[in-house]
């Protein structure tokens, strides 16, 4: 059986208006925000432009590049915890990015603790770089979009019975496995292992998520923790030298 050419055309057709469904997506509405942000960024008005990008974050859509631009903004207003805490959100979604890279490296430097991690397990270090190659929202997409790839080429086989459409369906469904895994991987990563930065200035860890606690250390800001869990008001948290203790939630962003 062959597979006739206006099938095809249908086909390809199908998948063109998907990908332009998708980019339409992002309102206008944000496209202006974003660009008026921008424009008060360059005539050096940081707190307007942070307020622009905020409104952003408000309508509900989430992007590396704001994120990148709110740290910029404030850390031309000098607020060090904040400019990595939208530095690291903006992580999530620019894996890699050059001068995201250098400008968290400028900001960590003028932070006051100085925290040596605890030695880890190659493989842990392995799995870790492997999770964060890919930022989530960019492995959900490819993981959809192998879906589809899948999907039409096993249509195209059911319907000609030949060999190029057979190995597409294996080589894809392999793809669809190990990104799919990996996926899902961040998934369980991003629900089980939650950080944040400090935000003020200086703020006591202490023993229980209560008034009256002794003090077990000091943090500053700009300083980056991982949450164990919360209590009221309250969030337990451990650094990457393995000190733990509970502090206000009040007093930290969560990336």
């Amino acid at each position: 059986m062959t597979i006739n050419k206006t099938f095809l055309m249908y086909i390809v057709r199908i998948i063109l208006l998907q990908f332009l469904v998708w980019g339409f997506l992002y309102p206008q509405s944000a496209y202006d925000f974003f660009s008026a942000a921008n424009k008060l960024y360059a005539d050096g008005k940081y707190k307007e432009a942070l307020n622009k990008y905020e409104s952003i974050l408000k309508l509900g859509y989430e992007s590396g590049e704001t994120y990148f631009n709110m740290g910029n903004s404030c850390y031309k207003l000098g607020e060090l915890g904040k400019a990595i805490l939208y530095y690291e959100k903006a992580a999530k979604f620019l894996a890699g990015d050059e001068a995201l890279e250098r400008n968290l490296d400028i900001v960590r430097l003028q932070i006051v603790d100085k925290i040596e991690p605890m030695p880890r397990l190659r493989l842990s270090i392995w799995m870790e770089n492997l999770l964060d190659f890919f930022p989530t929202n960019v492995m959900a997409w490819s993981t959809l979009t192998i879906y589809v790839v899948l999907s039409i080429l096993g249509i195209i086989y059911i319907l000609t019975r030949k060999a190029f459409p057979r190995r597409g369906v294996w080589i894809s469904g392999v793809l669809l496995m190990v990104f799919l895994i990996v996926f899902l991987a961040q998934i369980y990563e991003k629900e089980t292992k939650q950080y944040a930065i400090i935000l003020q200035p200086k703020i006591a860890v202490v023993s229980e998520p209560s008034l009256g606690s002794s003090e077990q250390f000091v943090l500053h800001e700009g300083t980056k923790v991982r949450i164990i869990r919360t209590l009221d008001d309250y969030a337990e948290i451990t650094l990457a030298d393995g000190k733990t203790g509970w502090l206000k939630l009040d007093s930290i962003g969560i990336i």
